[in-house]
């Protein structure tokens, strides 16, 4: 019987870098098999549900699909509750990246209440976050306001996740008050989850997440405080080589860019200039 050590440690759901996807789905599968050999229950069904992730990850819904239902099979199967709620909120992702927001609830929803019942409030607070998505985009901002504000509320015991855990909530609240066209309201809430990343080194995040902030200044009619951040921005990317994934977090990078540049490309230039003082100092209530 093989040893389960030294398995090859596949970081393939780093959101920012560009993975070798074939090297780490090959890996996987490796590290399945031998932990079938091994008949270690525990990493067969790590290594099931991260195939899932992984093909969640490459859009290859299909093939994440049947991992996720091999996971969920073998849980039931030797009696194994925890590992479902990883793989039934991957479905419920899926089903939201589909537009079958009906089904990403249920899902995500079936995935809440095991965690619930196991009493794992690391899990909870994870999962009330991401069922908040669901509703968000099937624009129930009523529902999904409510499961956030409740994770926000919550103490996770997993301290490193506390930082970018309460950016994210108030960065989503922030966007449920954009949608209803509370500018005020939500420059705000942009503004306190952006501190959080910024004061905590947290670049990548506040990269994705300060686009949003620009076109609320925009929105609210402050073009000169939306080009003194975007200016911030495109010094971090820069500086970090941040890359500007798909998100719902505001326009793409090279679209805002544009627009701004319209406006006053001199002034642009100048706001280059600010540091990460001047504009912790922008972010202040």
């Amino acid at each position: 019987m093989p040893v389960l050590k030294n398995l090859p440690y596949i970081p393939f759901c780093t959101r920012y870098v560009q993975p070798d996807w074939g090297k780490a789905e090959n890996a996987l599968k490796q590290a399945l098999k031998l932990s079938s050999e091994a008949k270690s229950q525990k990493a067969i069904l790590k290594n099931l549900t991260n195939l899932g992730a992984l093909h969640v990850l490459t859009g290859a819904f299909d093939e994440a699909r049947k991992w996720l239902y091999k996971a969920i099979e073998f849980a039931d199967a030797v009696d194994e509750v925890s590992p479902k709620t990883y793989a039934l909120d991957r479905l419920g992702v899926i089903a939201e990246r589909e537009g079958n927001y009906k089904a990403s609830i249920r899902l995500k929803r079936e995935a809440l209440e095991l965690a619930d019942q196991l009493g794992n409030e690391n899990e909870t607070w994870r999962l009330k976050i991401n069922l908040g998505a669901s509703y968000y985009f099937a624009k129930d901002y009523d529902k999904a306001e409510a499961l956030w504000q409740e994770a926000l509320s919550m103490h996770p015991h997993d301290t490193e996740k506390v930082g970018s855990g309460a950016s994210t909530l108030l960065v989503n609240l922030g966007h449920i008050a954009f949608a209803r066209a509370d500018y005020q309201k939500a420059e705000q809430l942009f503004k306190k989850g952006l501190l959080i990343c910024l004061e905590n080194g947290m670049y990548q995040y506040f990269f994705q997440r300060a686009k949003i902030l620009c076109e609320t200044w925009l929105k609210s009619n402050k073009p000169q405080k939306a080009m003194q951040l975007f200016a911030f921005i495109e010094t971090l990317q820069k500086r970090y080589r941040l890359a500007d994934i798909e998100t719902p977090d505001g326009e793409p990078y090279e679209r805002l860019k544009s627009k701004l540049s319209k406006r006053d490309k001199r002034y642009l230039r100048q706001a280059a200039q600010m540091t990460d003082q001047d504009i912790k100092a922008l972010l202040q209530p």
